[in-house]
Parts: C-alpha cells; sequence; structure tokens
C-alpha cells in the first residue's frame, strides 16, 4: 500500500495531469558572467530550449559544445520497487516539473506559478548590502522577489542572510540572498505527478539548483566554466537505498557528428572532443578543436556510460523505467554489465563501470592497455553520456547535496587531443580553488564593529573558538554553511572566548554570525 503522501498526490495528479503532460515550462533564462552563455530552465532541462542548443562557447560565437543536460535520480524502496526520475528530450512528456512540494498537504504546488527562475550578479548583492537603509533606495526586484522564506509553505526555500535573525526573508531590513560566484541562477523543481517520460514510480523529491559562473577574464579555466550545485530533498515517507545520482549529458561539440567521449576517472569527469583534426560545418570550430567536461567536485564517479542515438537497440536511447536505472549504473539495455575494452560488451572481459577511462583505470590499464574510443575502433559520432555517484540511501527526510564543473578548453595545436590535455589541466587547477573554498565564497554583511568579533583559527578543522572583545552584552552564535543551512546555534553567552568542536562539520566554507543588541555581526570560516 502507497503511503499517505501518496495518497495525497492521487487527486492532484487527477487535476493536473492534462496541464502537465500537455504543456512545457517556458521559464527560460541563462548564465552568462563569462565566457560561456548557457541557457537554464525552470527544471531539470539544461543548455537547450526544447529545441536549440543553448550552451554557447566562446559567448557570442554561434558555436555551441552540449546540445542539452540535466540530472537523472533512481534507487529501490523496501519492497524493490524502482522510483526513478530521469529527463531526456521529453519525446514522451515530464519527470520534473517547476515548483516546490508543499509538505503541509503532501502535494506539489502548482507548477504554473513557479515557472521562473532566479538570477542573480554579486555586483547587485554587494549593492544592496551596502545601500539598503540609505534613504530613497529601492530593492531591486530580483532581489526582492528572492524565494527565501514563503509564508504560505511555511519554510525557507532558497538561502539568505538574515540579517535581524527574525526568519522571515525581509530585504528591506537588510537580508539580502546567499548567492555563489560573480553571478546565480536559482531554480527549484520537483518530480511529483506521473513519471511519463522514464515510466518510473516518482520518489517524492525537491530539488534545489544552483548554477554559478564567475567573471574571471583573466584565468582562462575559470573563465570558461560554470559550475551547478545541487540539493534534493526526500519529502516522502519512503526510504530510499542503492540510490544513483547521473549528470546525463548530450555532448554535441560543435559538428555533432564526429565526436569522441572519455572518463578522467582521477578527476571524477566524463568529457568529449573531437574525433579528428578538424570540427568541420558551419556549425563546427574548425582546426584544433576543443573540448568540454563534465565533473564532480565533492563526489566519486563511479560509474559513467555511453550510448547510441538509436532505438530498439540494446545500447540505444533508454524507453522504459529498467533502461534509465541501467545506465546510470553502467549497464546496457539487455541487462549485460559494460566490460573493459572494445565496445564494452565482451563478456570475457572484465566487468567494469567507467566507460573509455583512457589510463586513468588503474587496475585494468596495466593488465589490458589503455581503453579508448580511438584503440576499440570506434568512428566518431553523436554521443550521449551519463556520469553518476551512488549506490548511496535517501531516507524519508534526508538531504543531498553536490557540486558540478562544466569546463570548456581549447589548445591552440596538437590537435584535439592537446585539448583534452587542456581540459585536464583546468580542472585539475579548478579542484584545488575548490577545494580551497575559493570558489563556494559568498559575500557578507560589512559591519563597522567587525574588529569585535574574531574567529580564529581560520582555516579550522578540529576547533573554532569565537572571541568577543566587547562582553559588556549577552550575545549569541550561529554557524551557518554555504547553502544557508544553520548547523550551529547557541544562545546566552557571556564569555569573552567561546569554542566550539567542528570536527563532525563537513569540509567547505560557512558564516559564523554574532548576534548582540539585534545586530549581527558575520565572519567567514573555512574548514578544512
Amino acid at each position: 500500500m502507497k503511503k499517505k503522501f501518496y495518497l495525497l498526490l492521487v487527486s492532484a495528479m487527477v487535476a493536473f495531469a492534462v496541464t502537465v503532460n500537455a504543456q512545457l515550462p517556458t521559464g527560460f533564462t541563462n548564465i552568462d558572467i563569462n565566457n560561456i552563455d548557457a541557457g537554464i530552465s525552470s527544471t531539470n532541462d539544461l543548455f537547450w530550449d526544447f529545441s536549440n542548443a543553448k550552451f554557447e562557447v566562446p559567448k557570442g560565437s554561434g558555436l555551441h559544445s552540449i546540445f542539452s543536460g540535466g540530472m537523472w535520480i533512481g534507487g529501490l524502496d523496501n519492497g524493490g520497487i524502482a522510483h526513478m526520475a530521469s529527463q531526456t528530450y521529453r519525446q514522451t512528456g515530464n519527470d520534473f516539473w517547476p515548483g516546490p512540494i508543499d509538505t503541509m498537504m503532501g502535494v506539489a504546488t502548482d507548477w504554473n506559478l513557479w515557472d521562473r527562475s532566479w538570477k542573480l550578479n554579486k555586483t547587485e548583492v554587494l549593492d544592496h548590502i551596502q545601500n539598503y537603509s540609505n534613504s530613497g533606495y529601492v530593492v531591486p526586484q530580483n532581489i526582492a522577489e528572492w524565494p527565501g522564506y514563503d509564508a504560505a509553505l511555511g519554510r525557507v526555500l532558497a538561502p539568505f542572510a538574515d540579517y535581524n535573525s527574525n526568519g522571515i526573508y525581509d530585504p528591506a531590513n537588510g537580508d539580502y540572498p546567499y548567492i555563489l560566484g560573480d553571478q546565480t541562477v536559482y531554480s527549484i523543481y520537483n518530480d511529483l505527478y506521473t513519471h511519463s517520460e522514464s515510466t518510473c514510480d516518482s520518489l517524492g523529491v525537491e530539488v534545489h539548483r544552483t548554477l554559478f559562473g564567475f567573471d574571471a577574464p583573466n584565468d582562462t579555466a575559470l573563465n570558461n566554466t560554470i559550475f551547478s550545485r545541487y540539493e534534493i530533498k526526500n519529502f516522502s515517507n519512503t526510504d530510499y537505498h542503492d540510490v544513483y545520482i547521473s549528470t546525463w549529458i548530450d555532448f554535441d561539440l560543435g559538428n555533432a557528428t564526429d565526436d569522441y567521449i572519455g572518463t578522467d576517472i582521477n578527476l571524477n569527469m566524463i568529457y568529449a572532443y573531437n574525433g579528428d583534426n578538424n570540427d568541420e560545418t558551419s556549425m563546427g570550430y574548425g582546426l584544433n578543436p576543443p573540448a568540454i567536461g563534465v565533473y564532480f567536485l565533492n563526489d566519486s564517479l563511479t560509474s559513467s556510460m555511453s550510448y547510441d542515438n538509436i532505438s530498439n537497440a540494446v545500447t540505444g536511447n533508454p524507453a522504459f523505467c529498467l533502461d534509465f536505472m541501467n545506465y546510470s549504473r553502467s549497464i546496457w539495455l539487455d541487462n549485460q554489465p559494460l566490460t573493459y575494452g572494445g565496445d564494452g560488451r565482451n563478456p570475457g572481459n572484465p566487468v567494469t563501470t567507467h566507460i573509455y577511462p583512457g589510463v586513468t583505470n588503474p587496475i585494468y590499464f596495466q593488465a589490458f592497455g589503455p581503453w579508448d574510443e580511438a584503440n576499440s575502433g570506434n568512428a566518431p559520432g553523436d554521443r550521449r553520456m551519463i556520469g553518476s555517484i551512488g549506490p548511496l540511501n535517501l531516507n524519508a527526510g534526508d538531504y543531498k547535496s553536490f557540486d558540478i564543473g562544466y569546463t570548456w578548453a581549447r589548445a591552440t595545436s596538437g590537435g584535439p587531443l592537446a585539448s583534452v590535455a587542456a581540459l585536464q589541466n583546468a580542472v585539475s587547477g579548478l579542484r584545488v580553488m575548490y577545494n580551497n573554498g575559493v570558489l563556494t565564497s559568498i559575500p557578507v554583511i560589512p559591519t563597522t564593529e567587525a574588529s569585535l568579533i574574531t574567529v580564529f583559527p581560520n582555516p579550522a578543522s578540529d576547533e573554532i573558538t569565537i572571541q568577543n572583545s566587547n562582553t559588556d552584552k549577552q550575545y549569541k552564535i550561529k554557524i551557518e554553511d554555504a547553502v544557508g543551512r544553520i548547523v550551529y546555534q547557541k544562545t546566552n553567552i557571556n564569555e569573552n572566548k567561546y569554542s566550539i568542536d567542528v570536527r563532525d562539520f563537513s569540509k567547505g566554507l560557512y558564516i559564523v554570525t554574532v548576534v548582540k543588541s539585534g545586530i549581527s555581526y558575520n565572519k567567514k570560516l573555512i574548514l578544512k
């Protein structure tokens, strides 16, 4: 028997089934802060507008490196039933819809009311922080409409700095959105209603996705990269196990008919490069074509897979629930596992989980040599790839967050493999920046009394001490992570120095807030 959450869903599905399956979201925007101009929908679809490619790089060139992309998530309930949400081209319908879940009613909100994303530049946020209290200042619409605290749903939907610590998003009184990078595009969607593309049962998850990038003309790698942060919450009453979360990418690197793909296990990356030295046609990049990679930043790539753009074939397009589940686990559509070497379908070869890893599979490379598309004798063509993390558990109420990078690189000579090497070098450097917290920093409120609050050591790993140089007032402490979740709070403190054990905190950026007499003083903290 389905649990209460899904029973409540039935009436909503009946009421909205026609509308949901007949319409597509129209809330498109783009991220364009650097050398990439990438289109973004209000739901799971990335880098296309349901017709045309929208991952243009270099910006303004008219050339594109990805046709479309998105996120898949699937697992099993305790009865062994598959639940999965996976989107490709919406040939048969939808698995995701814009908007949050009404957790009080156990149903999705009306997606038509949430068919949008929120786009903000860091310069706008900093200007608001500095000028919100000035006479005549008007809060910009995109800051005013940031989906911070939603009174109707009774919860916070998007992270924000709560200047007066009242739990309500109130930008007129100093609150401001927490954003990432120099530009952020924030979207909220869910997987309720019938899954008419994958045909799987829904999971009851809400997804918050942040696309962000940096204006970095002096840093080639960063200027040719955008990032995404996914935050997934299981709002159902069902526990899931053997969950895999995947990034699905249709690489169209200029001319889509002559691509190769590969996996770099060391960098947790799937990537595409040209199959010859010239990317032909008006859509192509010409000589010395680029390479593009998609990689997990804070999780290990546990499997990668590719399939052909053909129907009714064991290596072709997925059509049913088990097909999507299989591909996210490096299994072909006939349930045969991926094997090392050749076309990946040789039962006498070792079973593996990463397709075309080149020299990055340390075990099989030593025994069988490198495995890539060229030494497999493949003709270049139109490629799709899936890169997955898992298996993991996502129990009722559980939350999972992960970050992904999309990096484009082009060598000036040496052909497509030189561009792959340039891509690997760029991603290696960006991973160092990410691990040091450089890529996930957020603006904080400047105050005239900031010197009164000290947090040390910083960076830290075991324990931090908060020193309050003014002890004539009682104060409280709050620590939030980079997406605004409170991980620690303490009230009624009078000590000049107050220590906190942070060994159980995840690595990354945090905001330490000390509140005295209704005034907040913020400090950045990096845990390593």
